[in-house]
């Protein structure tokens, strides 16, 4: 019974990640652009972000950064420090910018929220 117990908590870990994301705005968009390289498709890149506990939603003819009237699926996540009583929210915005149905940029700010 242990054995079953243990095959289905790593069965269901195993369908998300959890990478550690850097606060570093640079950092982390290097970071994401490994997991969904230029040249993607968009239905997979939101797939792949989701799985990396991002919530996504298409944005069109919209401004993110230094992009103005561009099209991007944006993508939201926020870990806290401690999961019984976050302090501080880490919060990651990314912005995929869509060319033909497929990733051509990728753009990230990040904050931490708190007291």
């Amino acid at each position: 019974m242990k054995i079953l117990t243990l095959a289905i908590i790593l069965a269901v870990g195993g369908c998300a990640h959890s990478d550690k994301l850097s606060e570093q705005p640079a950092q982390a968009a290097s970071q994401i652009q490994s997991w969904v390289p230029v040249g993607t498709a968009l239905s997979d890149a939101q797939r792949i972000m989701e799985q990396h506990q991002f919530k996504c939603s298409m944005i069109t003819n919209s401004g993110f950064q230094d992009l103005k009237a561009t099209d991007f699926l944006y993508c939201d996540r926020s870990d806290s420090d401690n999961q019984i009583t976050p302090i501080v929210i880490k919060r990651w915005q990314v912005a995929l910018v869509c060319h033909d149905g497929k990733i051509s940029a990728v753009r990230v700010n990040t904050r931490l929220i708190g007291p």
